[in-house]
C-alpha cells in the first residue's frame, strides 16, 4: 500500500476545508482505518490543541462527534 506524499496530504487538507471527506489511514499494525469527517467544522466546535502536534492532522469525526487525528505520513487516500 502506497501512502500519499506529505505535501499532497497537506494540499488536500487545505483544499477540502469544510467539505465532508473520507480519509483512509494505514495504521502501524498494517490495517486500515477510515475516518469520515471535516478538517474545519463550520459551527462552534473548538479544536483540541493537543491533537495539532507536529506531523499530525486533526479531523472532526462525524461518526464519533469528536476530534481525532492522524499522522500525515500514513494517509492512503482523502476523498
Amino acid at each position: 500500500m502506497e501512502t500519499l506524499e506529505v505535501s499532497k496530504v497537506k494540499e488536500l487538507v487545505e483544499t477540502k476545508g469544510t467539505s465532508a471527506v473520507t480519509v483512509t489511514i494505514l495504521k502501524s499494525n498494517g490495517t486500515q482505518r477510515i475516518i469520515n469527517g471535516v478538517f474545519k467544522p463550520t459551527n462552534d466546535i473548538e479544536l483540541d490543541e493537543s491533537l495539532a502536534r507536529e506531523g499530525r492532522i486533526p479531523i472532526y469525526c462525524m461518526t464519533d462527534n469528536a476530534w481525532r487525528s492522524f499522522k500525515e505520513h500514513r494517509v492512503l487516500d482523502i476523498a
